[in-house]
């Protein structure tokens, strides 16, 4: 690896926004970002999204092929496949002491406020940012295993097809926010590279 490349160490992707994450081998990565990434939120009967700060369990719900798992063995939630069909979840509703339910988020509306505030976002191999979606190992530079050697404005290509542009970085946490500027799918041990 050159100076300025380094691999792709984890991949990361959230179902359901503010649960827990899984990490796939491969990831397919539409215009508007990781395909299945916070892709289902909790919310209110009146479709306002409930939030992990909020309501804390929603942080230890685990995705699983055929729904979401509640924390405890408390149970096993089906999103809503209907923003408008507002069928409360009695078992999730239990769990957060509040009326609730799950329902699917149109891709298009995966870069609103409701999900997601960047649709990629990356960190080094050496920080501990439990939700970013793309880990890098890189060479580091002066025995610094955290800093990433990118800027705001750079172009990144992850494997032979992604390339993700650099927008922004997050004011709460590590790492760098990007768009996808060329689709594809990266894969666990890619080479990520500035171009």
């Amino acid at each position: 690896m050159s100076a300025m490349a380094g691999k792709i160490a984890a991949l990361r992707i959230f179902p359901l926004k503010s649960a827990r994450g899984v990490e796939p081998a491969a990831v397919a990565f539409a215009a508007y970002g990781p395909v299945g990434d916070r892709s289902y939120s909790v919310v209110d009967p009146e479709g306002n999204p409930l939030k992990a700060k909020q309501y804390p369990a929603i942080a230890e719900i685990t995705p699983v092929e055929v729904g979401f798992e509640l924390p405890g063995g408390q149970g096993l939630c089906r999103a809503q496949a209907e923003r408008e069909v507002a069928v409360i979840d009695p078992v999730l509703s239990k769990l957060l002491g509040t009326a609730a339910r799950i329902v699917g988020v149109e891709p298009e509306e995966q870069t609103t406020s409701l999900t997601k505030v960047a649709p990629v976002h990356l960190v080094s191999s050496g920080n501990q940012e439990p939700r970013a979606n793309v880990v890098v190992e890189w060479p580091p530079a002066s025995g610094d295993s955290v800093a990433v050697p990118w800027d705001i404005g750079d172009r990144l290509r992850l494997g032979a097809e992604v390339e993700i542009e650099l927008t922004s970085t997050p004011r709460h946490c590590a790492g760098i926010y990007g768009r996808v500027a060329v689709p594809g799918t990266a894969r666990l041990g890619d080479t990520v590279q500035k171009i």
